[in-house]
C-alpha cells in the first residue's frame, strides 16, 4: 500500500482508508458497475448483472412512453440513455 500512496502523492491524489481496501482476485467482485472475475489465468471484466438489467428496464419504459412519437424522437432519447 505504501507504493501505491507515493505514486498518487506525487499526482496530487490520496486514498481513502475508510473506502479503500484489497480484494483477492480468486473472488469475484464488483467496482464501479463492474464485475471482475478471474478465469483461469484471465480477468474477465463483465458490466454489473443488477446495472445491466436497470438499463434493460428503463430503454423499455422510454419505448414505451415514446410509442406513436416521431422515430428520431426516440432515438435521440435512446442515445441520450445508453450513452450516459
Amino acid at each position: 500500500m505504501p507504493a501505491v500512496e507515493a505514486f498518487l502523492t506525487k499526482r496530487g491524489l490520496k486514498l481513502s482508508h475508510e473506502k479503500t481496501r484489497i480484494v483477492y482476485i480468486r473472488h469475484d467482485f464488483t467496482f464501479l458497475g463492474q464485475t471482475f472475475r478471474k478465469f483461469g489465468n484471465k480477468l474477465l471484466i463483465k458490466p454489473d448483472k443488477e446495472g445491466s438489467h436497470a438499463l434493460t428496464r428503463e430503454v423499455g419504459t422510454i419505448i414505451r412512453k415514446y410509442q406513436g412519437a416521431p422515430i428520431p424522437a426516440l432515438i435521440k432519447r435512446l442515445n441520450q440513455k445508453i450513452r450516459g
